[in-house]
């Protein structure tokens, strides 16, 4: 079964750790649940460093990038989002 979490529906911006909290807890429950996940990018702001290190960063380290792979997707993305977001999960999966 898959989720679909807007970004922008659930966050308020996307600079800080803070405000990151409510999508990780989002997208614990859906993994916790044996859930894949489609991230959408549509109408959210450039994502920050820290904002992905709380959540999906929080979520490869609580998971281990193996039993996240095929399990967490994006869409509604340019490719330079693509391109930063792919750039973080590779940077997290070498330090994991």
């Amino acid at each position: 079964m898959k989720t679909e979490i807007v970004i922008a529906d659930v966050v308020k911006g996307t600079s800080t750790n803070a405000e990151a909290v409510p999508l990780f807890i989002l997208l614990d429950k859906a993994i916790s649940s044996n859930k894949s996940v489609i991230l959408s990018l549509k109408n959210c702001p450039p994502l920050s460093s820290s904002f992905l290190n709380s959540s999906i960063g929080e979520l490869f380290d609580k998971y281990g990038a193996s039993a996240l792979k095929g399990k967490l997707s994006i869409k509604d993305y340019t490719p330079t989002v693509a391109n930063s977001i792919k750039n973080y999960i590779n940077s997290v999966r070498e330090i994991a």
